[in-house]
């Protein structure tokens, strides 16, 4: 098995942004025909979501760092402007201004996608339907 790991990251100023990559999971997610993503753990348990639907006005909320009903901030977020010099960053009390730029980069998430080698792939696509059922019924 393949395993691809993504960090998501994304502006908090930029509704779009965290608008579009909430769109494309929730899509992504219905449009493959399986079951719709549910929220578990203890995040999810905390934020009075544990089992619900995964919906993208509650994604793109949490992906801007905002409670599920959107009404109220979770984090408060550091993020530089890129146009400020860092001498011109205003900094706040108790902040120490020695840390590295990416402890300021919010992301809210990471993606991780398995899938099969490619030689398995290779070998499903010259296989008979039988053989392609049982490669079919190890990835599910």
């Amino acid at each position: 098995m393949v395993m691809t790991f993504f960090v998501l990251t994304v502006d908090p100023e930029d509704s779009q942004m965290a608008s579009d990559l909430a769109t494309y999971y929730v899509t992504y997610i219905d449009e493959s025909g399986r079951r719709s993503g549910r929220w578990y753990g203890g995040g999810a348990t905390a934020l009075s979501l544990s089992g619900k639907v995964v919906s993208r006005d509650v994604l793109q909320n949490l992906f801007l760092a905002k409670h599920p009903d959107g009404q109220s901030q979770l984090v408060n977020i550091r993020v530089p402007k890129p146009e400020a010099a860092p001498q011109e960053r205003k900094q706040d009390a108790g902040e120490s201004d020695n840390l590295p730029d990416e402890s300021r980069i919010y992301a809210p998430g990471t993606d991780l996608t398995f899938r099969p080698p490619a030689s398995v792939n290779a070998l499903w696509a010259v296989s008979d339907d039988r053989v392609r059922g049982a490669i079919e019924e190890c990835f599910e």
